[in-house]
């Protein structure tokens, strides 16, 4: 039996924020979804996904030297982001 996935969204855009959520609830079976009020709280283990609309070396570089785990372009979310935690959608 697997566990649900946990996810805690930190996204400052209401839009997205809410655009993120359904697409998580409606992809993944029973889903646990946080919602951060800040980027500054957050899980100790969490894995730290970031997002942006720029693909570059150099911000890939800048986001993993700070401690994430990880970068996806806002555009290719839904390929990428599942993924990362070896989570297929069936």
């Amino acid at each position: 039996m697997n566990a649900a996935p946990v996810f805690l969204l930190v996204e400052p855009s209401p839009i997205l924020q809410s655009v993120l959520h359904k697409w998580l609830q409606d992809t993944l079976n029973n889903p646990r979804i946080l919602i951060a009020a800040n980027g500054v709280r957050g899980l100790p283990e969490a894995r730290i996904v970031a997002t942006g609309w720029y693909d570059n070396s150099f911000l890939l570089d800048r986001i993993k030297s700070t401690g994430a785990d990880g970068y996806i372009v806002k555009d290719k979310l839904v390929s990428g982001l599942l993924p990362l935690w070896k989570i297929s959608i069936e």
